[in-house]
């Protein structure tokens, strides 16, 4: 039992600190972790309604609302009219979403690298089997 402690705490300690650092590299971007997420899902070219970013982030659409409406006030993205449903609203980036977004992808991008690149290949497939060992048991 003891062990299992030792393991649970030493996860849950790993996985706070990266949620940490991470909150505050989004917060340099004026983003919450939320808010990124949203990001990430919009394209570049096209437009997206708010249901399928719900489905990309398991976010209900009554909580995405007020992302986007945060999102919409820094002026990322654009609410605009769908063509043929006039019911439906779309999701644009603006000009400034785009670069943020770039810029929290790079950023990100760098994150993970320096978390797992001094991890040799063999230990990076054995820790991707343990972890879905745990979300296995766990579900």
């Amino acid at each position: 039992m003891e062990m299992y402690s030792i393991c649970h705490r030493k996860f849950m300690k790993a996985s706070g600190h990266v949620k940490r650092i991470r909150r505050g590299q989004l917060q340099e971007l004026a983003l919450s972790p939320s808010q990124f997420m949203v990001l990430k899902n919009i394209g570049d070219k096209e437009a997206i309604t708010i249901s399928d970013i719900s489905q990309g982030i398991q976010i209900e659409n009554s909580n995405l609302t007020g992302i986007i409406d945060q999102l919409e006030e820094k002026g990322f993205v654009k609410r605009i009219d769908d063509a043929k449903d006039r019911r439906l609203k779309r999701l644009r980036l603006t000009m400034e979403g785009s670069k943020v977004k770039e810029e929290a992808l790079k950023q990100y991008e760098r994150f993970i690298e320096k978390i797992y690149g001094s991890l040799p290949q063999h230990q990076m497939e054995m820790f991707i089997d343990i972890l879905d060992k745990l979300e296995n048991g766990i579900s």
